[in-house]
C-alpha cells in the first residue's frame, strides 16, 4: 500500500514538475479548488474559441453545425462571478495565485481535451447543438468538484479518497496541453480532408 502511495505521488510530481512554483510541492485542496475556479471562465472561453474554429473548418462537410455564442457568454460570466465570490476572497491568505498557472496547464487543458472529444462525438448525432453542449457539459462536470474543494481550509493535498481521482483527471488528461494538442491536430487534419472532399462534390 505504501509503495502504491509513493508511486501515485511520483506520478503526480512528474505531471506537475514543470509548474511547481515557490517552495510547495503540491497545493492544498483549498488552493487547488480556488485556483481552478479562478481559471474556469478562461478555460471555457478558450475552449469555445477552439470549437468555433473547428466548426468553421467542418461546416462545408457538416452544414448543420451551428455556433451560438449567447449561452457560452452567459456561462463564462456565471463562472467569473463564482470565481470572484468564492475563490477571490481565499487568495490573500492562501497561495492561490501561485497555482493558477498550473490550473491553466492542467485543469484548463483537461477541459479542452475532453470538450474536443465530446464535440467530435456530438456532431455525428446532433451537430446543431455540439458547439454549446459539448463545452458547457464537460466544463460543468470538471469544474463542480472545485467548489467544495475551495472550502476545505487546512486540508493538505489528497492522498487517496474521493479528491485524488479528481486531481489526477485534471493533471493527466490536461498534462500541459499535450493530450488536447494531439486531439486538436487530429481533428484539424480530419476537417481539412472532409472540407476538400465536400468541395470536390460541389
Amino acid at each position: 500500500m505504501a509503495h502504491r502511495t509513493r508511486h501515485r505521488g511520483l506520478l503526480l510530481a512528474i505531471g506537475l514538475s514543470p509548474l511547481l512554483l515557490g517552495g510547495k510541492c503540491s497545493p492544498s485542496l483549498e488552493e487547488a479548488g480556488a485556483a481552478v475556479l479562478l481559471t474556469a471562465p478562461v478555460a471555457l472561453g478558450v475552449t469555445a474559441l477552439v470549437l468555433w474554429g473547428l466548426s468553421t473548418l467542418f461546416r462545408p462537410a457538416v452544414p448543420a453545425l451551428a455556433v451560438r455564442w449567447r449561452p457560452v457568454r452567459l456561462a463564462v460570466l456565471a463562472w467569473l462571478a463564482v470565481g470572484l465570490v468564492v475563490a477571490l476572497p481565499i487568495a490573500p491568505r492562501a497561495f492561490v495565485w501561485t497555482w493558477v498557472p498550473m490550473a491553466h496547464a492542467t485543469y484548463g487543458a483537461c477541459v479542452l481535451a475532453w470538450s474536443l472529444l465530446v464535440w467530435r462525438i456530438w456532431i455525428r448525432k446532433r451537430p446543431a447543438d455540439a458547439f454549446v453542449g459539448a463545452p458547457l457539459y464537460v466544463h460543468l462536470l470538471l469544474t463542480l468538484p472545485a467548489l467544495p474543494m475551495s472550502q476545505m481550509r487546512h486540508v493538505p493535498s489528497p492522498d487517496g479518497g474521493v479528491w485524488e481521482p479528481v486531481m489526477m483527471t485534471w493533471v493527466f488528461t490536461g498534462f500541459l496541453g499535450i493530450p488536447a494538442g494531439v486531439v486538436l491536430l487530429v481533428l484539424i487534419a480530419e476537417g481539412v480532408v472532409r472540407r476538400r472532399r465536400a468541395a470536390r462534390l460541389e
